[in-house]
């Protein structure tokens, strides 16, 4: 009877072991397949984010612009922070970054750009924005919005190969210097004037994102002094796609943004708008004021615009 419950017992350790073994190799299984989930959710939440217009990354942008930089007058000392934030965020986001020095007046300004080779790695298409403001204003909208838009762009297109070559340009120097009304754009100008013949052919438009950040109406501008190729085709594209979007002429004898430069020497050139902003050129053009849906909009609207 004894040899009988030992024999008994040594089964049911046996048993009890095995179970335990099972479990033990079941549990680090199903363990696996959640890792192994969890690793896929992830990296789809990551591809998903490369993809999706980062709101929060704009907003962040144009708080540290209107707020923590504040008034950047072309030449000035928050400008140069400025400068110098926008060549942070580009090499952060993963380009290299290219810098223009110019003069204002006494004082200096830069230019800053990066490059995102296209499919037709011989044709590109300049999409700029100015990053002074004029004083004393914080330039929230005018032009922390267009700024925040191009780095968000910059930011969706490091992953994405769009049809042309994308020149993402940061001008100093948009804002009238002094009394003369023509002193101002200087940042384009001085751009436009160092490209080189072919340089100017090979260029097959210029986009300005000037002001996106407040305003009922949506608007594709020009002068009407160079090619509308560009213009005609932003509204075609709009209109396919259901944006309202609409043509309204820049009055401006020497233009109001930083087209102009591009249009002057027949260039394609458009500037994108929305307005009226009650507050431009004044203290009330503030963080606070902005509406974000018109960034979302516009930033969505140039993304799909340049894939094509």
């Amino acid at each position: 009877m004894k040899k009988k419950t030992k024999t008994i017992f040594i089964i049911v350790i046996l048993i009890l072991a095995l179970i335990g073994s099972v479990s033990f190799t079941l549990a680090r299984h199903i363990s696996g397949i959640k890792t192994s989930q969890n690793r896929t959710i992830a990296a789809s939440a990551q591809r998903k984010s490369k993809k999706s217009i980062g709101i929060n990354r704009i907003k962040k942008d144009i708080r540290i612009f209107s707020k923590n930089i504040g008034v950047r007058k072309a030449g000035s000392r928050n400008e140069h922070r400025a400068t110098e934030y926008i060549k942070r965020r580009l090499k952060n986001i993963g380009y290299r970054v290219g810098k223009q020095k110019f003069k204002v007046g006494k004082a200096r300004s830069y230019n800053v750009y990066a490059r995102k080779l296209g499919r037709v790695k011989t044709r590109k298409i300049v999409i700029g924005a100015h990053y002074d403001s004029k004083s004393p204003s914080p330039g929230a909208n005018d032009n922390a919005s267009g700024v925040a838009t191009l780095l968000e762009l910059a930011r969706l297109y490091k992953s994405k190969t769009p049809k042309y070559t994308i020149l993402f340009v940061f001008f100093g120097a948009e804002e009238k210097v002094g009394k003369n009304s023509n002193n101002h754009h200087l940042g384009s100008r001085y751009f436009v004037k160092r490209l080189s013949s072919l340089s100017r052919k090979r260029t097959v438009g210029m986009i300005s994102v000037d002001m996106v950040g407040y305003g009922r109406k949506f608007h594709v501008r020009s002068m009407r002094r160079g090619t509308m190729k560009l213009v005609n085709k932003l509204l075609r594209f709009g209109r396919r796609n259901k944006y309202r979007i609409s043509f309204l002429k820049d009055p401006g004898r020497t233009g109001w943004s930083d087209h102009e430069a591009f249009e002057l020497v027949g260039i394609p050139a458009a500037w994108i708008e929305w307005r009226n902003d009650p507050t431009y050129h004044s203290k009330r053009d503030r963080y606070s004021h902005l509406q974000w849906s018109r960034i979302r909009t516009t930033t969505k609207f140039l993304y799909r615009f340049l894939a094509n």
